[in-house]
């Protein structure tokens, strides 16, 4: 650095006149302020406890449905502190009396500030909670039983994960647990096979293992105290949109269905939308978009037998280099393939046997499950199983999170006709999720 600057300088050499720790363990405790920026703020809650030389904890971000989050690193000392959290890492200074601190994110373009003060606890129930484990042949699965107040017998929903490593560690999984629970409904979230406590390998799965999976929580949930076995249902995030009807349709015990952008076509259709649309929102070229799209097809023409792989493998190299190989995963060697047979999948089969209470909700901005492409196909084969209590809703400005996009609305920023605005879980898609549950005599 060619200027010295003291509380910077702290930071990276760690050079306090006493252990950096005597002063961080003054900041122990719960904190509520805002996130700023373009003029709007926020919310965000941290709750701070001393760790040896650092800090850890927890914080919320209410908006965006974060509930406890491990706090993602704190270091330096009491005049420039590095608070690590959601948008990223922040250098505070703490104010007199160490009961206020503010501090920036200037990384971010317009920057990020964070307000914090020292504030009571809320006075908060916490969900009655049950470590659970199941099996489903010779995968043993770690969950977590999330349980309204109260003796019950309650609803019960089992949340099915979405593609990746998806498990309780994930915030954004992990909080319909309590989401759930807080509405009347048992909750069972568990690691998916292969995540954090769970056996297995998630990456080697079909849809039918992972379905074999739900089938184990189900059969776990049944004999429970405090659960109605007759009212278990499944809610399906995204991939797990197609896992949960399959695993609904391998038994009767399935009372309900709530899909949350769970596609209505198959995973080769859902691919190319996903490319197609993911390209179109980046206003990239039409040339471009057709050379991705025909790259893709030829992908699932050789997983799938339909073509040789040699001749896509030999342009490998020649993918790589263009524009639009950014958008997919260039294929190069024949194992490569091997995912995409894998997880080879039509739900309509399933979709157009399914007579089940179902709830399907879209996103109107998802560009991986784009409604135009998915509500049409989800009513048609609903109407084909003869399926009467089946609601279909597209959300409002909701992304494939169901989150309402971060932007500048109206250009350049000047209070109050252009602001910036942040990003929240879509208010209409959990009221939707509310509604339907109160229709179906589920919850309270």
């Amino acid at each position: 650095m060619s200027v010295r600057t003291p509380s910077i300088a702290c930071v990276l050499l760690a050079c306090t006149a006493a252990p950096a720790h005597a002063a961080l363990d003054s900041l122990a405790g719960h904190w509520e302020g805002a996130y700023g920026r373009e003029g709007s703020i926020q919310i965000v809650h941290a709750d701070l406890v001393a760790a040896g030389d650092s800090l850890a904890g927890t914080f919320d971000v209410p908006e965006l449905a974060i509930r406890g989050e491990p706090l993602r690193g704190a270091s330096g000392t009491i005049d420039s502190l590095v608070l690590r959290l959601a948008y990223g890492a922040f250098t505070m200074r703490v104010m007199p009396g160490r009961d206020e601190m503010a501090g920036v994110n200037a990384r971010w373009n317009p920057r990020v500030t964070l307000h914090l003060k020292r504030a009571r606890p809320p006075a908060r129930a916490v969900m009655p909670r049950e470590e659970v484990s199941f099996e489903n042949g010779a995968v043993r699965l770690a969950g977590t039983l999330v349980l309204p107040e109260g003796a019950g017998p309650h609803p019960a929903v089992v949340i099915v994960h979405g593609s990746g490593d998806q498990g309780r560690a994930n915030g954004f999984y992990r909080s319909w647990g309590e989401w759930f629970a807080r509405r009347g409904v048992a909750a069972l979230i568990y690691d998916k096979r292969g995540v954090g406590q769970s056996t297995g390998d998630f990456e080697k799965a079909t849809f039918e293992d992972l379905a074999g999976d739900v089938r184990a929580a189900v059969r776990s949930l049944r004999g429970r105290a405090g659960v109605d076995a007759a009212r278990i249902g499944l809610f399906g995030i995204s991939q797990g949109g197609w896992v949960a009807p399959l695993a609904a349709a391998r038994g009767a015990d399935v009372a309900f269905l709530i899909l949350d952008v769970g596609p209505a076509v198959s995973v080769r259709e859902q691919e190319l939308d996903r490319v197609e649309y993911t390209m179109r929102a980046d206003q990239a070229a039409a040339a471009d978009i057709e050379a991705a799209l025909a790259y893709m097809r030829d992908v699932f023409d050789a997983a799938y037998g339909e073509a040789p792989a040699e001749p896509l493998l030999a342009r490998a190299e020649t993918v790589r280099a263009e524009p639009w190989s950014q958008y997919l995963d260039v294929i190069a060697m024949a194992d490569d393939l091997e995912g995409w047979r894998r997880i080879r999948y039509d739900p309509a089969p399933v979709l157009s046997r399914t007579r089940l209470p179902l709830l399907a909700l879209f996103g109107e901005l998802d560009v991986l499950v784009p409604p135009a492409e998915n509500v049409e196909p989800m009513r048609r084969l609903l109407e084909r199983a003869g399926n009467r209590d089946a609601t279909i809703r597209v959300i409002p400005g909701a992304t494939h999170d169901m989150e309402t996009y971060a932007t500048l609305r109206g250009g350049e920023w000047n209070w109050p006709e252009k602001y910036w605005v942040w990003p929240r879980r879509a208010p209409e898609f959990e009221r939707a999720i509310e509604a339907w549950l109160a229709g179906h005599g589920l919850g309270r």
